[in-house]
């Protein structure tokens, strides 16, 4: 088709119908550029917006947990230092033995026994004690 019979055939079309099928064809394209290419940029930014705030809670959270930081340094500290001394109250390994030995051989009550065993080779010791009379 020649490009003259064209023009001849869209000029007989009346003016409000070719300003019709302008417009819609506006419609169209804009349409098509919503669909294609807004519509995925702004879900894009949407993910991106929460991404960015969950990132802050983070964030702030971490710095709540930084400036807290100190305040439970000073309180291990204190606790360790608690536990050292509560360390030095207790008898060490090397006590427990003769202490265990000695409260046998204190034990003169008829109705208890005292019984020490020791896993050789694992360095473990264990104590129990039993009473042959009932609790009341």
């Amino acid at each position: 088709m020649k490009t003259g019979a064209l023009f001849e055939k869209v000029e007989k079309i009346k003016m409000p119908i070719r300003i019709a099928i302008f417009l819609g064809t506006l419609v169209l394209l804009a349409g098509l550029f919503i669909y294609f290419v807004y519509l995925p940029y702004s879900e894009e930014i949407a993910k991106s917006r929460d991404e960015i705030a969950k990132l802050q809670q983070k964030l702030n959270q971490a710095v709540v947990r930084a400036r807290a930081l100190k305040k439970f340094e000073a309180e291990y500290a204190e606790v360790d230092a608690q536990f050292q001394e509560a360390l030095k109250l207790l008898p060490n390994t090397k006590e427990i033995p003769s202490l265990l030995k000695s409260i046998t051989s204190s034990a003169r009550i008829p109705s208890w026994s005292f019984s020490i065993s020791a896993l050789r080779g694992k360095g473990r010791r264990t104590f129990s004690w039993r009473s042959r009379c009932p609790l009341r």
